[in-house]
C-alpha cells in the first residue's frame, strides 16, 4: 500500500488497504491535507507496526486515544498543523529517537514522560506559542538527547541544562522565550558537548561566564 504524498509507504508484506485490520505499514506520510482534522481511532490497534509517522502542513488538531500502543515508533513528526495537545506517554515508545512537534498550537502535553525519555535523540517543540517548559517539580533525565529546539514559544523558562540531565546535548535553541535565571540556565559542565546555542530574544541583560 504505497500512496506517495498522502498515505502509506514501505508496507509490511500483504498490506492491502490503509485502515483494514492489521494493515501494519511501516511508514505513514501525509502532507498538505487540509481536510483531515483527526486520525482514525482504530489506527492505534490496526496499525501497530508503524515505525515512522510524518504529518506535515495540514489542519490536524487531535490525536486518537491510546497512542501509546504504537510501541514500534522511532520517528514521529507532526509539524505545521494545529495540534492542541500531546498527552502521550512517550515512555511507552521505547524505540523513539526523533520527536518533532514544531509549528502547532500545543499547550498541554505529558511533561513527566517527555522529559524522562532515555533514548530520545532529537526533540523540536518550537513555535508552539505558550508551550510550558518544565519547572523544578519535573524530574528531568534525557541521557541521549543531542538536539533540542523550543524557539519562539514565548514561554517562561526556569529550567537548567547541565551534563547530569543532558550529558549528550550538542545543539540547544531556545530563542524567543523568557529565560528567568540565566546564571543557572546553562551550566559550565556542558562545555564538552555543546557546540551551538541559540538565545536571541530572551530578555537577556548580560552573558554568564559559563557561556
Amino acid at each position: 500500500c504505497t500512496f506517495f504524498g498522502n498515505g502509506l509507504n514501505r508496507s509490511i508484506p500483504f498490506c492491502k488497504s490503509p485502515f483494514s485490520p492489521k494493515c501494519n505499514c511501516v511508514s505513514l506520510n501525509i502532507a498538505n491535507n487540509y481536510n483531515m482534522k483527526t486520525l482514525p481511532e482504530q489506527m492505534t490497534t490496526e496499525m501497530d507496526g508503524l515505525r515512522k509517522v510524518h504529518i506535515y502542513n495540514g489542519n490536524l488538531t487531535a490525536l486518537p486515544q491510546n497512542m501509546e500502543k504504537l510501541v514500534e515508533i522511532r520517528d514521529f513528526q507532526i509539524s505545521f498543523n494545529k495540534l492542541k495537545e500531546f498527552n502521550v506517554d512517550v515512555r511507552e515508545w521505547k524505540l523513539l529517537v526523533r520527536l518533532f512537534l514544531h509549528d502547532n498550537n500545543i499547550r498541554s502535553y505529558n511533561e513527566e514522560a517527555l522529559w524522562a525519555h532515555p533514548n530520545l535523540v532529537s526533540l523540536d517543540v518550537a513555535d508552539n506559542f505558550g508551550l510550558k517548559m518544565p519547572d523544578q517539580t519535573i524530574e528531568i533525565s534525557m541521557p541521549s538527547l543531542q538536539y533540542f529546539s523550543a524557539s519562539n514559544n514565548s514561554a517562561r523558562m526556569d529550567m537548567s541544562f547541565d551534563n547530569v540531565k543532558f550529558p549528550s546535548l550538542t545543539f540547544l535553541f531556545v530563542n524567543g522565550n523568557n529565560i528567568v535565571n540565566f546564571e543557572r540556565f546553562l551550566d559550565e559542565s556542558l562545555k564538552v558537548s555543546v557546540s551551538e546555542v541559540g538565545i536571541a530574544r530572551c530578555n537577556l541583560r548580560s552573558l554568564p561566564p559559563s557561556l
